[in-house]
């Protein structure tokens, strides 16, 4: 069978028709975001320092609006001056804070949060410590802490720790 070229047009056009018909017919459904691919959220770095003498325990908090945030940062306080009264700002409700701190160290310690990412059914958060080795001698003990902000997720957070010493130099 020969077709003449001015039926080519044509044919096209009744393809397509007959394509987007069926894309068309074809029911639409609204699937759950696939959990079975990681999804890494950015980070950013709202404080990060050690708070020198300062005591208090370890603290992981994840905030999802300003009164939990506050909490957090009270309870970082704590005992201290060092730090403002108010925590630093988050836009809530697009972005939710963490806040980590180590427990009083005897010096040249970090606590860092490495990344974050929506794995399966939880929000795993990687969080470095690292504590000073065993031949550190200091004058003053710290407490090291860092506050980030990243976007917000609504799954349970777990926090996987590494832990790994710092060395402090010198014998």
């Amino acid at each position: 069978m020969k077709i003449s070229a001015a039926a080519i047009p044509a044919l096209g056009l009744g393809a397509a028709l007959v394509f987007s018909a069926c894309e068309s017919s074809a029911p639409r459904q609204n699937l759950p975001p696939n959990r079975d691919t990681a999804r890494t959220l950015s980070i950013e770095s709202l404080d990060q320092r050690s708070l020198p003498g300062h005591a208090g325990g370890e603290i992981r908090r994840v905030a999802t609006d300003a009164a939990a945030w506050q909490r957090a940062w009270d309870e970082l306080r704590q005992g201290s001056e060092m730090l403002p009264a108010n925590p630093p700002a988050v836009d809530f409700p697009r972005k939710m804070a963490i806040l980590v701190a180590m427990p009083l160290q005897s010096c040249v310690s970090k606590v860092q949060v490495r990344s974050a990412r929506e794995e399966a059914e939880e929000l795993i958060v990687d969080l470095l410590e690292q504590p000073p080795a065993p031949n550190c001698v200091c004058i003053v003990a710290e407490r090291p802490f860092q506050a980030v902000q990243l976007d917000r997720s609504d799954l349970p957070v777990r926090f996987e720790v590494t832990v790994e010493p710092r060395e402090c130099g010198g014998g």
